[in-house]
């Protein structure tokens, strides 16, 4: 189970290589869905183009400090 801590922990892990992704706000989107606001996460803007890469990293992170003996093995299909 991930606790609150796990999320700070990777929180603060990954504040200190990935770069702060841009908000926009999309006032057409909000008018259209009856939103009062609406924001878009620019993940394309990361260097890999996804977020993909805070959950490998904070997974791989974390089998590292445990020290697995057989290390750590990845595949991504896109």
């Amino acid at each position: 189970m991930i606790t609150a801590a796990d999320v700070v922990a990777a929180s603060e892990a990954l504040a200190l290589i990935v770069p702060p992704t841009p908000l926009i706000a999309m006032p057409e989107l909000a008018r259209e869905v009856g939103a009062k606001e609406v924001l878009l996460k620019l993940e394309n803007m990361q260097r890999a183009g996804s977020f993909k890469f805070r959950g490998a990293y904070n997974r791989v992170r974390i089998a590292l400090e445990a020290q697995l003996p057989d290390g750590v093995v990845t595949h991504s299909s896109g």
